[in-house]
């Protein structure tokens, strides 16, 4: 029964450290993302973005990211501690959280990134003004 135990616990601790990998390698396209965002770069940004997998438009997009806008200029991004990875039907996705100061406020955000290949594309984002 002890070797069972430590057998479930090396593969969830092996296992574990995959998915750290996997977040470790999105964070480079979250933090292009914060930088193209910090630039006003919305049609980089859309590049960045699997329009195909979320069923949007490039408008969509930039009409999200201008209400974002409307809190002023980025001034600081943090990456929060911890990420979700989750791996379903052959598909991985990464969902990171940021908190960000803007000129007028803040805002709690989380960015989610699927793996197409090497690569990471945007797939959902989201930010909450911080009250």
């Amino acid at each position: 029964m002890k070797a069972f135990i430590l057998l479930v616990s090396l593969t969830f601790i092996v296992g574990s450290c995959g998915f750290a990998d996997t977040a470790k390698s999105a964070e480079p396209a979250a933090n292009k993302f914060y930088k193209l965002l910090e630039k006003r770069d919305y049609d980089a940004i859309v590049k960045m973005i699997d329009l195909q997998g979320t069923g949007t438009t490039p408008e969509d997009w930039v009409n999200v990211l201008m209400q974002r806008e409307v809190l002023g200029e980025q001034k600081k991004v943090k990456k929060n501690m911890g990420f979700n990875t989750e791996y379903k039907n052959g598909v991985t996705t990464v969902e990171l959280t940021y908190s960000c100061e803007l000129e007028k406020g803040n805002t709690s955000e989380k960015i989610i990134l699927i793996q197409k290949g090497e690569k990471f594309k945007i797939f959902g984002y989201e930010f909450n003004q911080v009250l």
